[in-house]
């Protein structure tokens, strides 16, 4: 309820608000995306002003995940997938790309019928130097549909990095994006 009053508090004076959560597992179970559906539902119905919808991929991950079982509905995505992900020359990045990118989709698909006003972030711990996650964007530009906004908390030590990570410059032109300085 508090969250939901400083949303709307925010939302009255023309501050756009966003509300997410990670995605874990599998996208191609169909428990998996019933779970991401009522997440979805849940977020909508608690706070019905939201501009966005974030999703968020497990911080750690952009150096990629365990690799799907063979010739399980998650593994022919990755094969399918694979071409668009290619330069990540590593297995587990790219089929980590792909699990990501796949779930940004039925999400893209899921908002779109629960609140087609609302628009879909995609999210995750950046840089080019740090957790890697927006390496994952030159693929997803072509993957996920143009709507969907690419942001991540980029480079954490701007003495190492002191740039947003360089494939913000290399999207599509009209993608949005929002890359986020992280500080801690």
């Amino acid at each position: 309820a508090l969250l939901a009053a400083g949303l709307n508090y925010a939302h009255r004076r023309g501050v756009k608000v966003c509300v997410g959560f990670e995605v874990t597992g599998d996208p191609t179970r169909p428990e998996s995306q019933a779970a991401l559906e009522a997440r979805l539902r849940e977020l909508v119905r608690a706070y019905p002003m939201l501009d966005y919808v974030w999703l968020w991929q497990t911080e750690g991950r952009g150096g990629g995940a365990d690799t799907p079982s063979l010739d399980s509905p998650l593994d022919v995505l990755v094969r399918k997938q694979r071409g668009h992900f290619e330069y990540l020359k590593d297995t587990r990045r790219i089929a980590e790309a792909v699990r990501v990118s796949e779930y940004i989709r039925l999400g893209h698909a899921l908002l779109e019928r629960i609140a087609p006003g609302m628009r879909l972030v995609v999210s995750g711990w950046g840089g080019d130097r740090w957790m890697r996650f927006s390496d994952f964007y030159q693929g997803f530009d072509q993957t996920l549909p143009p709507d969907v906004v690419f942001a991540a908390l980029d480079n954490i030590n701007p003495a190492a990095e002191p740039n947003v990570s360089a494939v913000y410059g290399k999207l599509s032109p009209g993608r949005q994006r929002w890359p986020i300085p992280w500080y801690e």
